[in-house]
């Protein structure tokens, strides 16, 4: 089974049985290695605290994908003051991924001053991808600082890739003005996603309104995950009223993740006075989800006494969730008892949970 079956968590379970029972092979050792770095349910702990001692030497292992496996084992189970030398002549190994994970895995053992010039040389290189994953380990190691010359300079990199993955570690929070020019330049980049991470990051840099005319444009972007990002960005931003027009016409979007996402966000916007007529008009609009979320609305905002002629409507609307919202949002409001009539008719509705609010 440990070398035969297709199924990787099969042969972790052989293997680590095997193990259990004394057959303690490089071959067992491997295969329970690659179960304890799988969310396997029975790999939640190691099979034994002699196994520790196996990962070390199988950092030596010529296999670069062998020791990269221990690598990950180590790092998640914990120091292993055995495993340290063999760790520090990792980060001279030739394969790079094998010196990102082992500088990683020593700076997660407080090592961080042995890992950190290695980690440095390696932002030098010409591989984008490279310079990435050390930067993910500076971020997380709070050492940004270290790589952000060379992150300036890949936000002119030819591949928009490249310059989008820079903008969004600037757009992660601090002001950097050696990369501000860069960025700047970004707003026009003909690739969507570069302009989609460059603009946040001047907005928070306190360069909202270089930002916000891109981010307009965003707002009429095709794609729904764009538009509700830009949307979001001017509630950060206090500039509701600039993208008002654009958010409302999003709850009649067909995408359920746009007309939900912008509901939630109008629950908080400010400019309620200005998007009352629409919201009001919406509660007659012909989709069900529309009317559902202009009432979802208007329930968060609190009695507004224009709404109240549609909403008591909205008691005889065709689907059952639209009527049962109506019931809830008179009755948060405390306007039941004008719309009476209406809500006594419901009492005999077909619908159990309608019946239920009306009572």
């Amino acid at each position: 089974m440990l070398e035969e079956d297709r199924d990787p968590d099969v042969r972790a379970s052989a293997a680590w049985t095997l193990w259990r029972q004394g057959r303690r092979t490089g071959e067992t050792a491997l295969a329970v290695a690659r179960g304890l770095t799988r969310l396997h349910p029975r790999m939640r702990k190691l099979p034994d605290n002699t196994f520790l001692s196996v990962l070390v030497k199988m950092l030596a292992n010529p296999d670069a994908a062998v020791r990269d496996v221990a690598l990950e084992v180590l790092s998640k189970w914990g120091q292993e003051e055995s495993a340290l030398p063999m760790l520090a002549k990792l980060l001279a190994a030739p394969e790079v991924d094998v010196r990102v994970r082992a500088a990683k895995v020593l700076g997660n053992w407080g090592q961080k001053a042995t890992a950190l010039p290695v980690l440095v040389r390696l932002l030098e290189g010409p591989d984008a991808n490279v310079c990435f994953q050390v930067v993910e380990v500076l971020v997380n190691w709070r050492q940004k600082e270290v790589a952000l010359p060379v992150l300036a300079k890949l936000l002119e990199a030819p591949d928009a890739s490249v310059c989008y993955r820079a903008a969004e570690v600037f757009s992660q929070g601090g002001q950097y003005a050696m990369a501000l020019p860069a960025l700047v330049k970004l707003l026009a980049d003909q690739d969507l996603q570069v302009r989609y991470w460059a603009a946040p990051a001047l907005g928070w840099w306190g360069h909202k309104e270089t930002a916000l005319p891109v981010l307009l444009n965003m707002l009429a972007e095709p794609d729904a995950a764009v538009r509700l990002r830009a949307a979001k960005l001017f509630g950060d931003w206090r500039q509701e009223e600039k993208a008002l027009p654009a958010l409302l016409s999003m709850l009649t979007d067909p995408d359920v993740n746009v007309h939900t996402g912008a509901a939630e966000m109008l629950k908080s916007w400010e400019p309620q006075e200005r998007a009352l007529p629409a919201l009001v008009k919406l509660l007659a609009d012909f989709e069900t989800q529309v009317r559902f979320w202009a009432a979802e609305v208007l329930d968060y905002w609190g009695p507004q006494e224009t709404a109240l002629p549609a909403l008591v409507k909205l008691l005889a609307d065709p689907d059952s969730y639209v009527r049962s919202k109506s019931v809830e949002v008179l009755v948060n409001w405390g306007l039941a008892e004008q719309a009476l009539p209406a809500l006594v008719k419901l009492l005999a509705d077909p619908d159990a949970e309608v019946r239920s609010r009306a009572a």
